[in-house]
């Protein structure tokens, strides 16, 4: 080992001796003096990132918190301008409304409860200015323009077509545009602004909805919207869902839905079981009862007669005249073609045990008069109750019944009952239920088959 001291080099005999004086002397030296400078600017350069990570991002997150604070670290944040712009036309609105002190507001998080109402000056020096780092924006725009606007200047219309060409996302300048063309009767101009409201925010169908609607009702200037809803646009469901819930005149629907009927894209089951559900509840069953005739394929109308569809040749649609069945648990019900003739019937099944039979019925639009109800069954079920037909005024008690189905029949059995619909009876319907009158006797097993269900007008007529 003291061989190998002996033979260090001097270089190293004298850090080991003396390192203070080496690190002196290298500090000294144009290569220390470079180091040093290097890492004084590596340090200069960490704190100007920091900086610039503090007046950036922190600034961006700050903007939409607390936009004052934004403007402090960073005075050339346009987004904290227009927020803090945005904020004061709350505040103009709150007092408008004699909310200046609205805790809501104030609680929200979003405003300095010590700031007080910024006057429209203000709001639009920080909107200016905003405009100055960045002039394209739509939003600093509809500022100005609802300013002019409550100011009463012409330019607000100007301004607010300014920030619809920016972004047709800027819904309050396209919605105060819809409003004012439909004003104006340009129905043109306020169904384009409605459709790109509506493509962009779907949840604006409650404010864009009753503008459409009256353009609807208007008669002929009516054409633009009817042109609109045969594109289909992505919001036509939505419109028709809300419809009734605007309209004035109960036939305003059934124009709009006419007028795509024959085209690429007709009324939806949706759309038009919407309409004839509302015009049901109403009691407007008549005029339901046109709507739906008017939907109708020609081999659809040829069954068309007091009972629709009574040989079950085509499977239900659901709409109230057409039939519309409820299973319910352990029941089975379907539209079959039977016996050799390859006739259609209504064909149910019930399991073993106790049967939840939710029913088979349709709504009838009959005048006052005298009917019958005739028709064929095939059955083998075993229960102490069976199946009955039966005919009545809405919400009031039945007219009349059939017989009971129940039991083993070799062949097919007709039955046949009559009944008399009353003046004050002005829609009704038939319905097809288990006749059962406690749980003991919902249990019942099997099947049945109706065919050839028919209403036949008698000659006597009602007093």
């Amino acid at each position: 080992m003291g061989q190998t001291d002996q033979r260090l080099r001097p270089a190293e005999q004298i850090v080991q001796a003396r390192p203070e004086s080496v690190l002196q002397q290298n500090a000294t030296s144009p290569r220390g003096m470079q180091l040093t400078w290097r890492l004084i600017g590596t340090v200069f350069l960490g704190l100007a990132l920091t900086w610039h990570v503090i007046t950036h991002s922190v600034s961006a997150y700050l903007s939409q918190l607390r936009p004052d604070l934004a403007l402090r670290l960073n005075s050339d944040r346009s987004k904290a301008l227009l927020n803090l712009a945005d904020q004061g036309l709350e505040q103009v609105a709150a007092q408008d409304a004699g909310k200046r002190e609205d805790q809501s507001i104030r609680s929200s998080g979003t405003l300095d409860p010590s700031d007080e109402v910024r006057s429209l000056a203000q709001i639009k020096a920080y909107t200016q200015q905003a405009l100055v780092h960045d002039p394209l924006n739509a939003r600093a725009l509809t500022i100005l323009a609802i300013i002019a606007d409550r100011e009463g200047t012409a330019k607000a219309t100007e301004l607010f077509e300014a920030a619809a060409r920016r972004s047709l996302g800027e819904s309050q300048a396209v919605y105060w545009l819809l409003v004012q063309a439909a004003a104006a009767n340009d129905h043109t101009k306020a169904v384009y602004y409605a459709d790109v409201l509506l493509r962009h925010r779907h949840l604006t169908i409650s404010m864009v909805g009753p503008v459409l609607t009256k353009i609807a009702e208007s008669g002929a200037g009516a054409a633009p919207l009817h042109e609109m809803l045969i594109k289909n646009p992505p919001w036509r469901g939505a419109f028709f869902y809300s419809l009734t819930d605007w309209i004035t005149n109960v036939r305003t629907p059934l124009a709009l839905l006419l007028s795509f009927k024959d085209t690429a894209t007709p009324p939806t089951k949706t759309e038009l079981g919407g309409y004839l559900d509302f015009l049901v509840r109403h009691n407007f069953d008549e005029l339901a009862h046109l709507a739906w005739q008017q939907f109708l394929s020609a081999e659809q109308r040829t069954k068309v007669g007091f009972l629709f569809n009574g040989r079950f040749d085509t499977p239900p649609s659901g709409v109230p005249f057409d039939w519309t069945i409820k299973t319910g648990s352990g029941a089975t019900v379907e539209f079959v073609t039977t016996g050799a003739d390859s006739q259609r019937g209504l064909h149910l099944e019930f399991g073993n045990g106790q049967i939840e039979f939710g029913g088979v019925a349709q709504r009838l639009v009959l005048a006052p008069g005298a009917y019958r109800l005739k028709g064929q069954y095939v059955v083998n079920m075993i229960g102490r109750r069976g199946l009955k037909w039966r005919v009545a005024c809405i919400q009031k008690p039945p007219l009349a019944e059939s017989e009971m189905a129940i039991g083993t029949t070799s062949k097919p059995k007709t039955f046949e009952f009559a009944f008399e619909v009353p003046t004050d009876c002005p829609a009704q319907q038939i319905r097809l239920d288990l006749d059962a009158r406690s749980a003991s006797e919902r249990i019942v097993s099997g099947s049945i088959t109706y065919n050839n269900l028919q209403i036949i007008s008698s000659k006597k007529s009602a007093d």
